[in-house]
């Protein structure tokens, strides 16, 4: 360790301070069946901690809890050892370090943050149970006095720890491992007991008892029956204001801590119930924004390289999706393996009893904010905004009862054209086979088809996403009514992009294609409907007059017949058989 009391003298340099840290760590966890030699340098490397802590990173610091908090439960030796290892060496380190950042984050705050993101649950533990002692200090050196003008301010900021504490223990009591959620339980009742806390009196009835049983047993399962409580009704806006203010935070060291802390409140409050946690509050007070948070660049709840983690994402969808789960609808826990080594719940939601519903009309917002995702997807990998327009387009825009009870059913025309119009950036920015196919199922009107015909004309790569819906749902499209509005706009497109001061980008020709299929599939599906003689005459002419179809009639082999057969239906007024035959493929193209 002489290079540790060398580094000390020479501790200008923080990078060499946390290479002391490091080097100590793991000196100790290669020697813990002798510690002498680390425990007589502990004073140097705490002051490296202070050091390397007064300048870090806040993946930096990070690191280093981790370091300490588990070097001592995954050392191979003896569990005395690694208990007298963890005392004697790493306490006083994470101690230190908690004590350092003091005036940027609780001590207590700062360890729950953490241990939210580790997967190792005897570290897990050791943090909880670090963060109720860093809370007990805290408290005996709270001052006596205060000054006045400084009271409501310092009343402020204990309230928001308060309430980082919070949202974290109750993040920690949705673990899979019991002998977490154990110790998050014993640290929850601590806090219920104090008549100052939030929490004040959750657990100190029957039924609270109960629930200690069930949550030690069944974890994030039963966390939305407690909250259907009478006794946890007092402080459910409360605690959605709480995940507001924790990823809102000034300085997060750890993000994905808070990510899926939140994330379990928000999965609990919205499977506890309409009453407890209306949609109105879970969007209004907490869903919008933290969204807002995810989307913006300068948010310092994302991980490093704007990584936002899955389980966050999906939550706040399933907000606007605007699922509303009625109090009486029996909750199904199903245990599912997660990629983080630890495992995740999902819900089977039973239908009896009113069982889940759709919001009628969609809280003010949601559409908007549904928009932006989707516009927000950008070509450049950027892993935050593309995780969330994927799980959207999986978890609302594929959903079959969504489309038809919400898309099609309570949104107006203006909503569904927003929708659809950040759908179709996403198809032309980062095009996937599920998008597109959830793309070709939305059921869309003829008069929203003529309006996104409209809007994007001078659009090429649009247009031809649109004839591809157009193609796959003239049916659709035909039962409704009458196709003629939409092959009138279909052969103005057709005019449009043929024209000699038209579009002239690549791939035009396909997009030409593309719609004299899509005005032949109308023709087909239009069925026992009429297209007015002038109309269809109108049609014909175009196609056999304009010099670009005189080039394209020879490319996609169209016979004269077929035009002359077109001219000659609409004098006999027989439109059953019409037809444009094409025998060309894409080879053609």
């Amino acid at each position: 360790m002489e290079a540790i009391h060398h580094q000390q003298k020479e501790c200008n340099n923080t990078e060499i301070a946390r290479k002391a840290i490091y080097s100590f760590l793991n000196s100790a966890l290669s020697n813990a069946d002798d510690e002498n030699e680390e425990i007589e340098s502990l004073d140097a490397i705490l002051h490296c901690v202070k050091l390397a802590c007064a300048e870090a990173s806040e993946k930096e610091i990070v690191d280093i809890v981790t370091l300490a908090a588990t070097a001592s439960s995954s050392a191979n030796t003896s569990t005395t050892n690694n208990e007298t290892l963890y005392q004697n060496l790493c306490l006083p380190i994470l101690e230190t370090i908690g004590s350092t950042l003091s005036s940027k984050v609780l001590p207590e705050v700062l360890f729950l943050q953490i241990a939210m993101a580790l997967s190792h649950p005897p570290a897990v533990v050791r943090l909880i149970e670090l963060s109720s002692t860093a809370a007990a200090a805290a408290t005996s050196d709270t001052p006596t006095k205060k000054k006045k003008k400084k009271k409501k301010k310092n009343n402020d900021k204990k309230s928001n720890d308060n309430g980082f504490v919070v949202i974290f223990v109750i993040g920690l009591l949705g673990h899979s491992d019991s002998s977490v959620r154990r110790a998050a339980l014993a640290k929850f009742q601590s806090n219920s007991k104090d008549a100052n806390h939030p929490t004040h009196g959750l657990f100190n009835d029957d039924s609270g008892s109960k629930f200690a049983s069930s949550i030690v047993m069944d974890g994030a399962a039963t966390l939305p029956a407690f909250f259907r409580e009478q006794s946890a009704k007092q402080f459910c806006q409360t605690l959605l204001q709480y995940t507001v203010a924790v990823a809102t935070a000034k300085w997060i060291p750890c993000p994905v801590g808070c990510q899926r802390a939140i994330s379990v409140v928000l999965g609990s409050a919205e499977l506890a119930g309409e009453t407890s946690f209306p949609l109105a509050d879970r969007w209004t007070l907490a869903g919008k924004m933290i969204l807002q948070q995810l989307l913006s660049t300068e948010s310092r709840l994302l991980i490093d390289d704007k990584v936002v983690d899955d389980a966050l994402v999906r939550a706040l969808v399933q907000i606007l999706k605007g699922t509303i789960v009625n109090d009486s609808t029996e909750i199904r826990d199903v245990i599912l393996s997660s990629g983080r080594g630890m495992r995740s719940r999902s819900y089977s939601v039973s239908r009896s009893n009113g069982g889940v519903s759709y919001a009628d009309p969609y809280p003010d917002g949601m559409v908007d904010a549904m928009h932006g995702c989707l516009s927000a997807v950008d070509d450049d990998d950027d892993d935050r905004c593309n995780t969330i327009a994927r799980v959207m387009i999986q978890d609302i825009l594929s959903s079959r009862s969504w489309c038809t009870s919400v898309f099609k059913e309570s949104l107006s025309g203006k909503e569904r054209l927003g929708i659809v119009g950040g759908f179709i950036h996403v198809l032309e920015t980062n095009p996937t086979t599920e998008a597109t196919n959830a793309f070709l199922g939305l059921p869309l009107s003829i008069k929203d088809t003529c309006r996104l015909l409209s809007d994007y004309k001078e659009n090429l790569g649009a247009i031809a996403t649109l004839m591809d819906y157009i193609r796959s749902n003239s049916s659709q499209l035909a039962a409704e009514g009458p196709l003629s509005p939409v092959l009138t706009s279909l052969f103005s497109v057709l005019s449009d992009i043929s024209s000699p001061d038209g579009m002239t980008e690549d791939g035009i020709e396909y997009v030409r294609h593309s719609t004299l299929q899509g005005i032949v599939e109308c023709f087909r599906a239009n069925g026992k409907h009429k297209v007015s003689n002038g109309d269809l005459t109108k049609y014909t002419l175009l196609l056999i007059a304009h010099p670009k179809f005189v080039t394209m009639r020879k490319l996609y082999k169209i016979s004269q017949n077929s035009l002359n057969m077109m001219i000659y239906i609409p004098m006999r007024g027989d439109y059953k058989n019409i037809k444009l035959s094409s025998k060309s493929t894409d080879d053609n193209i």
